[in-house]
């Protein structure tokens, strides 16, 4: 069995793991040094933050290859788990051949079109084709240490030219694609639709969409008034990168999300990771803000009982200002940036069925805006492929389930069976 997996997510590695392990043949297609891009960004925002217990994480297969030596009952950090299993366990899938550094640029049937049907036979009987970008960088570095002269007879011109890469395929009995973003982020209006002017605007370097958001965390740190539009996981882990920037005052966030409650889908699909990123926030986020509310009325107290030459010379105390404003059940409709004022500015609305029965709009005035409503599937990969082809498994993160990777993994073997005993039968 030839099986071409597609991303070096956590589920990649372990399948092409097991199915090495079972005899198979398994080429898992990955451009990066570095295995599970996703868990990356989690190391460099919270390298502490638990994913749960090595028994629900790990392999017995990928235990032994990654020689790890920690108590199954034990939780595994997000560091922990990227360089004591993720990382070692891509390096022996490098050094065995298994992993080719490359992008997959489509995946197609070899002759046989998208509904076309073989009378009699399955569609198994023709292979998939795996077209894939190969960087001869290496090669040429190779052969350049060995055959110096030849390369210093072709010239600059022919050895650049080679470094612009080739394309090449491969033909696979079964493609697993373990993708963990789809291609294009949602807009920030209804529906993840463009807001109005959004489109004009969404090349402005005030505007982060998706998994960016991650990447400029330092640059959304530098300003006063922040805006998370939509509750994905990205806003999820930027809204804990921002405990210590909220301490300080002057800095306001407000979170806008059509959902009743924040983070909802977040908390249904993993609880684990929400009491731990999202809650201890939003509790303390609330706790500091009524830390200052007690402080205001401690001082009204005090004002209101001095005498009134010196109330009027001291001033009434400021009411404080809460740092977290969150916006449930509101869509962003539009979105402005004026000559004349700095910021970006959003209008909100909530529709009558959504909001005690009234319709509401309102304006909020913000330095820099993290959009993250999700993705859609834009996919130039799978573009000839027919989702529902026998042979081919779609099988991402979505669900940000990290401790249902053993799970999916040998579900996706027992698939894997289950196909080839029909090709077989």
């Amino acid at each position: 069995m030839k099986i071409a997996i597609i991303g070096g997510s956590p589920l990649g590695i372990e399948v092409a793991m097991t199915v090495a392990n079972l005899g198979g043949h398994p080429i898992l297609f990955h451009p990066k040094d570095k295995p599970a891009g996703i868990i990356q960004r989690l190391e460099a925002l919270s390298p502490e933050l638990a994913l749960g217990s090595w028994q629900e994480l790990t392999s017995e297969i990928g235990r032994q290859q990654a020689k790890l030596e920690k108590q199954l009952s034990e939780l595994a950090t997000v560091s922990e788990y990227l360089h004591h299993y993720l990382i070692p366990l891509h390096q022996a899938l490098t050094e065995s051949g298994v992993i080719k550094k490359s992008n997959v640029h489509q995946v197609s049937k070899r002759f046989l079109a998208r509904e076309e049907e073989i009378e009699g036979r399955s569609r198994f009987l023709d292979l998939f084709r795996v077209l894939y970008h190969r960087d001869p960088q290496e090669s040429i570095e190779s052969q350049k240490e060995m055959n110096p002269e030849i390369f210093e007879q072709l010239g600059e011109g022919i050895i650049e030219s080679l470094k612009k890469g080739v394309e090449a395929f491969e033909d696979f009995d079964v493609v697993l694609d373990t993708r963990a973003f789809a291609s294009e982020s949602q807009k920030m209006g209804p529906g993840g639709a463009y807001a109005l002017n959004e489109y004009f605007l969404r090349e402005n370097e005030k505007i982060i969409y998706g998994k960016d958001i991650l990447e400029k965390v330092e640059e959304i740190k530098s300003h006063k008034r922040v805006a998370l539009v939509g509750d994905g996981f990205n806003n999820a882990l930027l809204l804990h990168s921002l405990a210590d920037w909220m301490r300080e005052k002057g800095n306001t966030l407000n979170l806008i999300c059509s959902s009743a409650e924040p983070f909802a889908q977040i908390k249904e699909q993993n609880t684990f990771l929400y009491e731990q990123v999202v809650e201890p926030c939003l509790s303390y986020i609330n706790e500091d803000f009524q830390n200052d509310c007690r402080l205001f009325e401690k001082k009204m107290m005090e004002w209101r009982a001095m005498p009134e030459h010196e109330r009027n010379k001291l001033g009434k105390p400021v009411e404080p200002v809460p740092r977290l404003k969150v916006f449930t059940g509101f869509e962003v409709t539009s979105l402005d940036s004026l000559m004349d004022r700095d910021g970006l500015f959003l209008t909100l609305e909530t529709p009558e069925f959504r909001h005690l029965g009234r319709e509401i709009m309102m304006t909020v005035g913000v330095d820099i805006i993290a959009v993250d409503k999700g993705h859609v599937e834009k996919d130039d990969v799978l573009t000839s492929m027919n989702v529902e082809e026998k042979g081919l498994i779609k099988e991402n993160f979505k669900s940000l389930d990290f401790n249902q990777v053993n799970k999916k993994s040998d579900l996706v073997i027992e698939l894997l069976n289950q196909l080839f005993t029909k090709v077989e039968d």
